[in-house]
């Protein structure tokens, strides 16, 4: 049996449970892991922002004329380094704020479909990533991965789970249920 034949059986018989039946959107809540990587991404955001002018300030007084002249040349700070240092925190909050809004929209929007884990990622210090296949309800084959993992999120291959996933774009997809965003039930 091909691996697209396995994934269309695993729809036989499967329901989604009941809490994933109700009506569109559904209402959700962040977990704590959530809610505490929100707070991260706005902290970052915010010590970005004042890490940035605290270094531009820096800058500006070590080429502010009028101090004693000395023989010896002193390092300045870059005027590039405060902008640079702005956009690389803030760009890493905003990665943080679209994961959290991806996962928000599958659990209140996503589509519920059977899946099985097919293979597992190196272990590393933060963890294995774990790669899984599962079919739409047009009975399209689809790849997704979650992780990096530790412990009971780390599922040997061939375990069945629950996937959720956009109905417009199924490559957006995640493991059901999130660390990250739980339905308010």
């Amino acid at each position: 049996m091909t691996d697209a034949a396995k994934l269309r059986d695993l729809w036989n018989g499967w329901q989604p449970p009941p809490e994933l039946q109700r009506s569109r959107p559904r209402p959700v809540r962040f977990t704590a892991g959530g809610k505490a990587l929100a707070v991260v991404a706005v902290l970052l955001l915010v010590g970005g922002i004042v890490g940035a002018v605290a270094l531009y300030r820096k800058a500006l007084e070590e080429r502010e004329p009028g101090r004693p002249v000395r023989i010896e040349r002193t390092k300045q700070t870059p005027l590039w380094a405060p902008p640079l240092v702005m956009v690389g925190v803030s760009v890493a909050a905003v990665l943080i704020g679209l994961k959290l809004v991806r996962e928000r929209r599958l659990f209140e929007d996503g589509g519920a479909a059977p899946g099985i884990v097919t293979r597992l990622g190196a272990r590393s210090d933060k963890g294995r990533r774990v790669y899984y296949e599962f079919a739409t309800y047009a009975g399209a084959a689809v790849k997704g991965s979650y992780g990096p993992v530790h412990g009971k999120w780390v599922l040997p291959v061939g375990t069945p789970i629950m996937v959720l996933y956009d109905r417009d774009n199924p490559k957006r997809s995640t493991r059901y249920p999130s660390s990250l965003v739980t339905l308010n039930y």
